[in-house]
């Protein structure tokens, strides 16, 4: 069941119109369903006892007795056969693996987390509800952080920049693009820079799996 969620966000990740923002809103939707999965355990294992009849495997758990090897003294017992029955598979398999999965997907993908907040503030749906302070806070912020990329005229120029914004600008993409297209790149530079950062950070953690290729074509 969580491979089946897993594959649907590493597919997801690998696309290469993907953002930091969608990345996140998939992982999150991923681990609220395998995180359900807890709940489910007599479902799930009716499910696959049905597919064990179809298949012609038998479902039932073969309890043998254990065979040890010979353990000496000083000898770390490294050799402990686990008896699997319908009584411990939940609680020594099933929620373990599960819990082991949602524990990597926050720790793994923790950094990617965060700096996608960072970016938050950018995306015009968000700056059109952003009051004067809100925007002056979260672009200070964002100055503190990039302060080798942008100036500290940020903040203005992204409340010149909130009253030219329209419903067709949603995502940070289109922000880049409509000031592109407009020439404005001389009067918000600094905007540009900061949308041009966003949609060039690489999605996936895996140093292989990186791309630094800029969304603009």
């Amino acid at each position: 069941m969580f491979l089946r969620a897993l594959h649907r966000v590493s597919k997801s990740l690998q696309k290469q119109n993907t953002n930091l923002h969608n990345a996140c809103q998939n992982l999150n939707e991923d681990k609220t369903i395998i995180e359900n999965l807890r709940d489910s355990y007599e479902n799930i294992l009716l499910e696959c006892k049905e597919l064990c009849f179809r298949w012609g495997i038998t479902p039932n758990f073969d309890v043998k007795r254990s065979r040890l090897a010979p353990q000496y003294f000083d000898e770390i017992d490294g050799d402990r056969r686990l008896n699997i029955t319908d009584e411990n598979f939940r609680a020594k398999i099933f929620l373990p693996v599960i819990d082991t999965v949602i524990f990597q997907l926050n720790s793994r993908f923790q950094g990617l987390q965060e700096v996608t907040e960072t970016f938050d503030f950018l995306f015009p749906t968000m700056l059109a509800k952003m009051d004067e302070n809100e925007i002056s806070k979260a672009s200070m912020d964002f100055f503190y952080l990039y302060n080798d990329d942008i100036s500290s005229d940020f903040t203005r120029q992204l409340l010149c920049l909130k009253g030219l914004l329209n419903t067709n600008i949603q995502k940070i993409k289109d922000l880049a693009l409509f000031i592109v297209k407009n020439d404005f790149c001389t009067t918000y530079c600094d905007v540009i820079t900061a949308c041009i950062i966003y949609i060039s950070l690489p999605v996936p953690v895996a140093t292989a799996e990186r791309s630094f290729e800029i969304e603009i074509n």
